[in-house]
Parts: C-alpha cells; sequence; structure tokens
C-alpha cells in the first residue's frame, strides 16, 4: 500500500508538471505564429522597398517620387569679384523725374492706389 500511495504522488506530481509545460507550450505556439506573421509582412515590404530600388527615375510617376531640396544661389555681388553696371553716358538728351504713380496714370490712364 504505502508503494501505491508514492507512485500515485509521482503520477500526480508529473500530471502537474504535464499541465505546466502544455500551458507554456501553448503560450510559446502563440507567439511563433505571431512572430511568424510579423516576418511575413516584413519580408513583403522588404520586396516592395527592393523593387522601387530597381526601378529608374524616369519610370516613376511624379507622385510617387520624394521631394528634392533645391540648392539656391545667394543674390548679389561674390566675394572677390569684380562688380558689373551700366556704363553711364558721355552725354544726357533729357532728364525725367519718373514716379510709380506718374507712370501708372501713363500707361493705364488711370490712377491706380
Amino acid at each position: 500500500m504505502a508503494q501505491a500511495n508514492k507512485y500515485l504522488q509521482v503520477i500526480l506530481k508529473l500530471s502537474a508538471e504535464n499541465k505546466e509545460l502544455r500551458k507554456i507550450i501553448a503560450q510559446q505556439k502563440e507567439t511563433i505564429e505571431l512572430q511568424s506573421k510579423r516576418i511575413s509582412e516584413m519580408e513583403s515590404r522588404i520586396t516592395e522597398l527592393t523593387a522601387n530600388i530597381s526601378t529608374p527615375s524616369g519610370m516613376k510617376p511624379v507622385y510617387e517620387k520624394g521631394h528634392v531640396k533645391t540648392h539656391r544661389k545667394k543674390p548679389g555681388q561674390k566675394q572677390n569679384h569684380e562688380g558689373h553696371r551700366r556704363v553711364t553716358p558721355d552725354r544726357i538728351d533729357k532728364e525725367k523725374d519718373c514716379r510709380v504713380e506718374q507712370w501708372r496714370s501713363e500707361v493705364f490712364g488711370a490712377r491706380i492706389y
């Protein structure tokens, strides 16, 4: 009888461990499924990106291209460069005081405010 109790205790202990191990296996299956979904999503993104890389720029539509930063030249005379301007004439035939309002009235025939 004592030996039967020992076997019974061992069986109960093993069944408890078996339940715990089955829970761990179920959790691991869930994590494996989630990771496999994530891996497949990442692989699809990689294939999309590599497909875009192999396409020449001229073949891509304008709306799919990224914005290009333009380099803008600073206005004015550059340092250590000789300046350029209109040569003053030797003889001035006529001088006229010109204002914007005067010019507009001559061109458009009316005052524009």
